[in-house]
């Protein structure tokens, strides 16, 4: 075959012939330097390209944590203001119950009742209020003893530990003997209450006030 090729290119004409031998001279370092230029061109397209899609999605990273932040920070003033006005419910509450035991105990000073009576009284009243959806209210001495409670009834409950072991009766009985005259306490804790159906342990928030008259 080479041999025919080559008879082919001896028969060509001069011009023809030196067309055969510089053309792939030609060709083939412009086919080598155009796939060099289109490998660099590939190359630097795909990092510029690169380049700016990661820059794009840095601005947007930055700009969606801003806005994160921002929202952060609206939901705490938001939160503290609800924490402000629920306190002040559960503050008004507290208060309401004091002055119905007040006006119980009034009522034995007064020789129209006797304690027991109005002790009874006092503790049917608090047991059915609700506070919200799975709040209610209950009254105990200084002792941990429950004189009024929707569930646990006459029960000491003064060692009672948290979901975090902490003695949050204790602290709350202490509180309220060191406490001053129309000062309203708070505490918050983690308890689940099986006897009332609780599966897992809640945020109990818990506003209370010390009757000292009947402790």
């Amino acid at each position: 075959m080479h041999r025919y090729l080559f008879g082919f290119v001896n028969n060509l004409k001069l011009r023809w012939k030196m067309t055969v031998m510089v053309m792939p001279l030609v060709i083939i370092p412009i086919l080598v330097v155009g796939g060099v230029v289109g490998s660099i061109a590939t190359q630097q397209a795909y990092l510029g390209i690169t380049q700016t899609s990661k820059d794009d999605l840095e601005h947007m990273a930055g700009f969606t944590l801003d806005l994160i932040n921002s929202h952060y920070q609206q939901f705490q003033v938001y939160k503290q203001d609800k924490q402000g006005s629920f306190n002040k419910e559960l503050a008004t509450l507290v208060n309401l119950s004091y002055n119905l035991v007040r006006a119980e105990e009034n009522q034995t000073r007064d020789g129209k009742v006797d304690t027991l009576t109005a002790r009874r009284e006092a503790r049917k009243a608090l047991t059915h209020v609700n506070v919200g959806e799975t709040g209610y209210i209950y009254a105990m001495t200084t002792k941990g003893k429950l004189v009024a409670h929707i569930a646990r009834q006459d029960q000491n409950v003064f060692n009672e530990k948290d979901e975090n072991g902490r003695y949050f009766i204790r602290e709350m009985c202490a509180n309220a003997l060191k406490s001053k005259p129309g000062e309203v306490l708070y505490i918050t804790y983690p308890w689940r209450n099986a006897i009332l159906g609780d599966k897992v342990p809640r945020k109990k928030v818990v506003a209370y006030r010390y009757f000292r008259e009947w402790d």
